[in-house]
């Protein structure tokens, strides 16, 4: 990796004196960079063509441009926002001081959720360029949905041995009732009124806009570091996401936070009677403990033990079975 690294490196105008991997993986990389600029970012992407690319510096530069603190790429000596090396490719952005949002202290939770809504503000107006590669998930979920459900239903269908199915069992067969029942529910709900909506305006998630991918500043502002998965879909995508993980680690859906959180982003990005309902459906949505099992039964996770796998298929029931009534509560239904 040496060698490619000075390679790409060799492409901008710097003075290095040192260089520290953070990780790499197969289809990715980030390493620090100290230079006569300051410290630097350098990020291996993980993206199978350059019109991919493109579309997501164009979100980038979109968000940008309406206040969104994404760190500011570092063009290369003939002006270019990115290099291409052996069939991967490059960027190079400024580093951010700083450190992550914690979930449990209410102020920077309702900081990074502001954010979040900010963020989805900011994108309105987005449309992929000419010569770029759109990611879009926009009218998918119903699909998705049946999906899950049918993945569910197989795995109940097969006799299964060990602890981690014997707990599991019963629950395969719950959750994919409750997948169909919220299919339904989203069909008949405004969900495809906000996926017009944001097809006809332009909307993009962040898709894992978590405490890891978010630095609050010297001037107490959250900046934005990973934008690999940004796609086109409606912002509940991202309010999910958020809500799942904040509430999975307090081990239940918690109603009162849950309601604060909804207001926080409501503050700053206001959603419609009809469009809450579409988050609610979606946070009740099983995800996670569809997830869980589909990573044990495809033998995903080998640094996994079959006693943690078993520990959080434990957690991953409680929580997902709290979030109905924790839900309604929230939305004062």
């Amino acid at each position: 990796m040496g060698d490619l690294l000075s390679r790409v490196l060799g492409s901008y105008d710097l003075v290095i004196s040192g260089i520290r991997q953070e990780n790499l993986k197969a289809k990715k990389g980030v390493w620090f960079i100290d230079t006569d600029q300051g410290l630097l970012v350098l990020k291996k992407m993980p993206v199978d063509s350059v019109e991919r690319l493109r579309f997501l510096l164009a979100a980038v530069r979109h968000l940008q441009e309406r206040g969104i603190k994404i760190p500011p790429l570092v063009p290369t000596r003939s002006g270019e926002a990115y290099v291409m090396a052996d069939g991967f490719y490059f960027i190079v952005s400024q580093a951010v001081r700083g450190f992550p949002p914690h979930y449990e202290r209410e102020r920077e939770l309702a900081a990074m959720v502001k954010a979040l809504a900010a963020f989805h503000k900011a994108s309105i107006g987005f449309v992929a360029p000419p010569g770029s590669k759109e990611r879009s998930h926009l009218g998918k979920w119903p699909e998705s949905y049946a999906g899950q459900a049918v993945a569910l239903a197989e795995m109940a269908g097969s006799a299964r041995l060990g602890d981690f199915w014997q707990k599991a069992g019963p629950y395969l067969r719950i959750f994919r009732d409750r997948c169909l029942q919220l299919r339904e529910e989203l069909l008949q709900s405004g969900y495809w009124s906000w996926v017009e909506k944001v097809r006809q305006g332009g909307g993009l998630c962040h898709q894992d806009f978590a405490a890891g991918n978010l630095v609050i500043d010297a001037c107490g502002e959250i900046n934005v570091l990973d934008i690999d998965s940004l796609t086109m879909d409606i912002p509940a995508r991202d309010l999910r996401k958020v809500m799942n993980k904040v509430m999975k680690k307090r081990g239940s859906f918690d109603a009162d936070l849950g309601a604060r959180m909804l207001d926080w982003y409501c503050q700053v990005n206001p959603l419609s009677r009809d469009e809450l309902n579409v988050v609610r459906i979606d946070l009740e949505f099983p995800h996670i403990f569809c997830g869980l099992v589909g990573k044990y039964h495809q033998g995903r996770g080998e640094d996994w033990s079959e006693g943690k796998f078993l520990r959080k298929l434990e957690e991953i029931i409680a929580y997902e079975s709290s979030k109905h009534a924790g839900l309604r509560k929230a939305l004062g239904r």
